[in-house]
């Protein structure tokens, strides 16, 4: 009977322990957004993934990510200050967006994500143990963020695999916006940009053929051929993408040097 009561009150104890933690996070989330309101942030959409937030400043073309419930600090990036993003699973790049991409059928590559996936060297799986979006940043106090989706061994038929996909589709798809939209300076008559939501779509229909690749329903050959008439790609950009891909390999490997991998590509864009 002393068992019974004892797990009873325990289980009280949580219960109302549970309500005080919520509650608590909630008005630590007000409190925070409070404060990006006092520093002239106007929140225009905001996505939550396991206990982080990225929110998004269209008017004033900023953003940031709340690290965790705790984070009372916001700090601030402008549009400008995002590098590049990409899903990872099980360590393995599958989506890439990249500022400064080799300019692809008169518009800037890696404005519209992310083909830059490494498709080819893959093998199909049917599980994934971890899926992460990373993000790189022009700041030196934090150049680099991750956000986790799957932290344990999922199957890739299953409805949480799913969700956790899509969400992080969601959030490249943000980022994607992001970048293109980094050198637009706000102004009181300024008008949505048509243009930007067509990115998107092409960004989220790269999603859809990729995943059709990884899952073996589109060959190599037949993804190429999709991407590049997305994008209107012909076999003369389709050689300089190849080599802009190749020298950021390099340059990612550290064989490159900043300064080598600037005059390579600035020489490929010349041409």
């Amino acid at each position: 009977m002393g068992w019974v009561v004892f797990f009873f009150v325990l289980a009280i104890l949580l219960f109302w322990w549970a309500i005080y933690a919520f509650k608590s996070q909630k008005n630590a989330k007000a409190t925070f957004e409070t404060r990006l309101q006092e520093l002239g942030f106007l929140v225009c959409k905001q996505l939550e993934q396991d206990g982080m937030i990225m929110y998004i400043d269209d008017v004033h073309k900023k953003w940031l990510v709340r690290m965790n419930v705790i984070d009372d600090n916001p700090h601030i990036f402008k549009f400008s200050d995002l590098l590049e993003f990409e899903i990872f699973e099980d360590g393995d790049s599958v989506m890439k967006g990249r500022t400064g991409s080799a300019i692809v059928g008169g518009a800037l590559f890696g404005v519209v994500g992310a083909v830059v996936g490494a498709s080819r060297s893959r093998k199909i799986k049917s599980t994934c143990t971890t899926m992460q979006v990373i993000i790189r940043v022009n700041d030196l106090s934090y150049p680099q963020i991750i956000i986790p989706f799957i932290k344990s061994e999922t199957q890739k038929n299953s409805f949480v695999y799913k969700m956790a996909l899509d969400s992080a589709r969601e959030f490249v798809s943000t980022l994607t916006y992001i970048q293109n939209n980094k050198s637009v300076v706000f102004e009181e008559s300024t008008v949505p940009n048509d243009e930007s939501e067509e990115d998107i779509e092409k960004s989220n229909e790269v999603s859809r053929l990729l995943e059709l690749n990884i899952a073996g329903e589109l060959s190599d050959a037949e993804y190429d051929a999709a991407v590049n008439k997305l994008f209107g790609i012909d076999e003369t950009d389709q050689e300089e993408l190849d080599e802009f891909l190749r020298l950021s390999e390099l340059h990612d490997s550290g064989e490159l040097t900043d300064e080598e991998f600037h005059v390579a590509t600035e020489g490929l864009l010349k041409k």
